[in-house]
């Protein structure tokens, strides 16, 4: 059953469009702890040499995102109990769920490879993730010689918090279905505007081709 906007409406009602327009964000995020994205590409790591001017072996598809940074995508969805229920009440279970969506996040993240003094952009990916708004520190790494290093850096709005507007929603009130459309909206509105089409996040994948830590070390040997 769909919400008229001119009739008054109850619980399953409110439950059934609530989290079909809001609560079915989570699933819209096709990145989770679960399934982290990945860059599709490879460069060249190793000793180069006359034999293996490449160098010796290559990095193939790394992750896109650093490990920890992502979140399962299980947010919640309303539920209450009653036939009838005021607006405070709907309002309240309404706003602790979508306020939990800032998690549900854009992001672009994109691998550069150093051969030697050049950085090389090797691709870039791009989409939605369920993130851990802890945001722990991203991994970085020493160079090693002989071998590739993987230093990442992160940057973006990572604080956001959201704070739907509830129009006429007002307490200890019977809420219409005309007020409570306005209210799914907000709650749907704020985060499309503040997690979907601003505050992107992004990510870099440094990592390094063993060769410059070669000319580096050698260059220090020579001097």
């Amino acid at each position: 059953m769909s919400v008229s906007s001119q009739s008054l409406i109850v619980l399953q009602e409110a439950i059934n469009y609530f989290n079909s327009q809001v609560s079915d964000i989570e699933y819209s995020a096709s990145y989770y702890s679960g399934y982290y994205p990945s860059f599709s590409g490879s460069a060249p790591i190793g000793r180069k040499s006359d034999k293996n001017p490449d160098g010796t072996s290559t990095i193939q598809n790394p992750i896109a995102i650093p490990s920890g940074q992502l979140s399962s995508r299980g947010l919640g969805r309303l539920n209450l109990n009653g036939g009838i229920i005021t607006a405070n009440t709907l309002w309240n279970s309404m706003i602790s769920i979508a306020s939990s969506f800032n998690k549900i996040r854009r992001f672009s993240s994109t691998w550069k490879n150093k051969y030697d003094t050049n950085w090389v952009h090797i691709g870039t990916t791009s989409g939605t993730a369920a993130f851990n708004t802890s945001f722990p520190s991203v991994p970085t790494s020493n160079d090693v010689l002989n071998g590739p290093s993987y230093n990442w850096s992160r940057s973006g709005g990572s604080n956001v918090y959201l704070s739907p507007s509830h129009g006429n929603v007002s307490s200890g009130n019977l809420i219409s279905a005309s007020g409570y459309i306005s209210a799914v909206d907000s709650c749907y509105n704020e985060w499309r505007n503040r997690c979907y089409n601003s505050n992107t996040i992004y990510y870099t994948l440094y990592t390094c081709h063993a060769n410059c830590h070669d000319v580096c070390h050698t260059n220090r040997g020579r001097r």
